[in-house]
């Protein structure tokens, strides 16, 4: 009895490495970290970027060249050089291909959500695309994509999911975007067109929400850490009038969100560069200072 309680207390120490990391975790000590949370919602939390535009900005033609392809002051530009590399997979919707980037081709004759629908069926038979989450937005939002797989990263993709800015009237705020699971989309495409709910409207933002319960999809708060709204349908600047009005900055607004709608192609350039390019310089506490010039 000794022999094998000295046995495992030497093992616990350290001479096999998966017991010095089950000691180290149960010590508390804490070792240098060598991945940050970012990098494992990154590899964990795959998502596919669906984002609705017009095409009357691509030119005359649909099968225009890339180098034919005259460069436009355009939302859908603006988004596809800021936020839009960070997802796992990029598509446009819209009425004509996108000479560079793929496109589902939307029937204009069909209603809205037909449309999605038909878009939700394209996606899901693409086999070889391995994601999660589906993100549905329009070319006027900007999308935090390390916010929203954080906010992910702990829902399960198999089970049928969504989220985003349905909160009370859902008639209007699917403008700004919402996150439908794999499984979910699944479902709405399999057992969709057998319940009646799944055809009772015309309009995008309700026809999700009434399918949804139709198939037993399940709606989730989108909120951070502080019970803070995650999803907001007007650009950043618009949440800055409830401080003026006397509303603290910690409340008015997450310090974490996921989206924000409504923005310009220059206010999209400008959120982007305030996030990922603008990085303020710190006191240099140790090291060798700066000579002077």
């Amino acid at each position: 009895m000794v022999l094998v309680s000295g046995l495992m207390l030497g093992w616990l120490l350290g001479v096999s490495w998966p017991g010095r990391r089950l000691w180290l975790a149960i010590s508390g000590h804490r070792g240098p970290c060598n991945y940050t949370l970012s990098e494992w919602a990154q590899q964990r939390v795959r998502i596919l970027c669906m984002v609705a535009t017009r095409a009357d900005q691509w030119g005359p033609s649909a099968d225009i060249s890339s180098e034919q392809l005259e460069p436009h002051n355009s939302s859908a530009d603006a988004v596809r050089g800021t936020w839009w590399a960070r997802c796992d997979h990029l598509l446009f919707l819209s009425s004509r291909p996108h000479p560079v980037v793929p496109t589902v081709v939307m029937d204009t004759s069909k209603t809205p959500w037909s449309q999605m629908r038909a878009a939700f069926e394209f996606v899901v038979n693409k086999t070889e695309w391995h994601f999660d989450w589906i993100l549905k937005v329009d070319d006027k939002a900007f999308v935090v994509m390390e916010n929203l797989r954080r906010l992910l990263m702990t829902r399960a993709p198999y089970r049928a999911l969504f989220t985003g800015a349905l909160l009370g009237d859902y008639k209007k705020t699917a403008s700004a975007g919402y996150v439908i699971s794999r499984e979910a989309a699944s479902k709405l495409v399999t057992a969709g067109p057998n319940h009646t709910l799944c055809h009772s409207t015309t309009e995008e933002e309700e026809g999700l929400v009434l399918c949804m319960a139709a198939v037993g999809g399940q709606f989730f708060i989108a909120k951070d850490d502080y019970g803070l709204c995650a999803f907001y349908e007007v650009p950043p600047e618009a949440l800055m009038e409830d401080v003026l009005q006397g509303k603290r900055v910690d409340q008015c607004c997450s310090t974490e969100p996921a989206l924000f709608s409504g923005l310009l192609p220059g206010e999209l350039r400008a959120t982007y560069y305030l996030l990922y390019r603008l990085k303020p310089r710190h006191p240099i506490t140790c090291g060798t200072l700066p000579r002077l010039k």
